[in-house]
């Protein structure tokens, strides 16, 4: 079967889809990857074939910062054009792209795996009648499918649904039926979420992490986490070194794809200092640092997690669903700092678990730091985290994977 992959964002949407590539490419299955070409080394590096959707240039307008003034209100309009471009330019300026690549690629026997907001091979798809799954990386995007069992269900439902009715006009149906129009498609008559998940969805995460009951309404499998790209670099020799002489650091990581790190970061040194604790500060962006860091904390642009954080005693993240598996997996205790409401999905689920702390990325500073992370000194904490990670241990999602695609195969 030829498998198209098409999926945009950062390395956290990227990776899961390259752990979907390497599993189905095992049985037998041709792999095709289209994305931003700012990864084309990662994904050519697979020994995948690979083509291009949109520009580099487009990747770095779309994940350049707002632009913050000290005013609330204006910060606030800063965000959401920051959020417009980041969909204007990742998400929605490929689309046609995205259709004329599926048209020519495309074979008797393709299936399309796309990301939940790559509307464009959604549009491929029922414009070309090739069967696709979408594949959902974060709890938050089901909620608009529980079931409304009950009165508090169903005031969430309302809440959701005007939500998604704003985030559509404002942001995503102009376009998505301008493109769909050029192309003799009906404009959407549902929600562009609603249109996404029709068909088959693969949930990558566990059902046990979804704090809610799903309605009949979606057809959705949990495939469970993806697992680490293994092959990775090791940790550098001056990680390592460091990692002798400072025992259990503290792992601080805002997200790859943000920029406005500076008062996290500075917050984050007197953290440090007063639980007298060594830190590792992860960020491409070294300029929004301090400009000369305590001897008991070291900078690193990248790492990989899966073969750090065991290494630590906890992390304070933004909440992304791929750093959340990482320190599950690992055992720690987290401290999330989300910015975002899928973050926050994402915060809520784990914290639900009883490993970690969350608290709004606008609100940190060194008190609620301190006061968060104590739970490195809870034993209930801590018995919770192991216990976590032994259940993941113990499951599969290879397999998962294998059965749905078994599945799915014997949907023809």
């Amino acid at each position: 079967m030829r498998i198209i992959m098409v999926t945009l964002g950062s390395v956290g949407d990227i990776n899961p889809f390259i752990w979907m590539g390497r599993v189905l490419s095992k049985g037998g299955h041709q792999l095709i990857f289209l994305t931003n070409p700012f990864y084309e080394k990662l994904i050519t590096s697979e020994g995948f074939e690979f083509h291009p959707i949109g520009t580099v240039d487009d990747y770095y307008i779309a994940t350049t910062p707002a632009v913050t003034t000290g005013n609330k209100f204006k910060d606030k309009g800063e965000g959401i054009k920051a959020v417009k471009r980041l969909f204007n330019y990742l998400y929605l300026k490929p689309s046609k792209d995205i259709y004329d690549i599926v048209t020519r690629l495309k074979t008797p026997d393709t299936l399309i795996l796309n990301h939940f907001c790559v509307y464009g091979a959604k549009i491929a798809a029922e414009k070309l009648k090739i069967r696709n799954i979408n594949i959902n990386l974060s709890p938050h995007w089901l909620r608009t499918f529980m079931a409304t069992d009950g009165f508090s269900a169903l005031m969430v439902n309302k809440m959701v649904k005007i939500i998604n009715s704003f985030t559509d006009n404002q942001l995503l149906k102009k376009t998505i039926n301008n493109v769909r129009g050029e192309l003799g498609l009906h404009p959407l008559k549902k929600s562009s979420v609603e249109w996404m998940f029709e068909g088959i969805n693969w949930s990558l995460f566990p059902d046990w992490l979804l704090k809610f009951k799903l309605s009949d309404s979606i057809y959705n499998d949990f495939v469970g986490f993806p697992e680490s790209l293994k092959g990775e670099s090791d940790l550098p020799d001056n990680v390592m070194n460091f990692l002798k002489t400072h025992e259990k650091p503290i792992l601080f990581t805002p997200g790859t794809a943000f920029r406005n790190n500076g008062k996290f970061f500075k917050e984050a040194v007197f953290t440090l200092e007063k639980m007298s604790k060594p830190g590792i500060f992860l960020t491409k962006f070294k300029d929004v640092l301090p400009e000369k860091l305590p001897d008991n904390i070291i900078h690193a642009e990248y790492l990989p997690l899966e073969q750090l954080l065991d290494k630590c005693c906890a992390i304070v993240h933004h909440g992304g669903i791929g750093t959340c598996y990482e320190a599950l997996k690992a055992g720690i205790p987290q401290v999330i700092c989300y910015r975002m409401d899928e973050q926050r999905e994402n915060s809520h689920a784990i914290k639900a678990l009883g490993v970690s702390k969350e608290l709004p990325f606008d609100c940190v500073d060194s008190k609620l730091l301190s006061e968060s992370l104590q739970l490195i000194h809870s034993n209930d904490v801590l018995a919770k985290c192991n216990e976590i990670s032994e259940k993941l241990q113990r499951e599969c999602s290879e397999r998962n994977l294998l059965i749905c695609m078994e599945k799915v195969q014997g949907m023809r």
